[in-house]
């Protein structure tokens, strides 16, 4: 019987760290439903399966939490929001700004 091939984790590079990111149905902390949650000191970046705008977004939001903490510039979690939804679409109105989520998101879901 042939072994299944492991295929090799997604990461994004922030600020020269490499992060994993991973897919995981209703991610949760508690009872509270959320879009996403990064560990710092595993270097993962814990995705929820929702839509792709807001997979998107998402990215963006906890890799504004990955800067923040690294250079210590304490953005609030309302700061956070709004540049995450002021990047995102800055991204999407520019398409001279190379940030292929769509693809991203078939690596992670796929394995390609």
């Amino acid at each position: 019987m042939a072994k299944k091939q492991e295929r090799a984790p997604v990461k994004i590079n922030i600020l020269g760290k490499e992060y994993t990111l991973k897919i995981v149905p209703n991610l949760k902390a508690g009872e509270q439903e959320l879009y996403g949650i990064v560990d710092n000191l595993s270097r993962t970046m814990l995705l929820s399966n929702n839509d792709q705008a807001d997979f998107e977004e998402t990215i963006i939001h906890e890799s504004i939490h990955v800067i923040s903490d690294a250079l210590t510039l304490n953005i609030s979690e309302k700061q956070t929001r709004a540049l995450s939804c002021a990047l995102y679409d800055l991204f999407k109105r520019n398409d001279s700004i190379e940030f292929n989520m769509i693809k991203l998101r078939g690596e992670l879901e796929n394995g390609e």
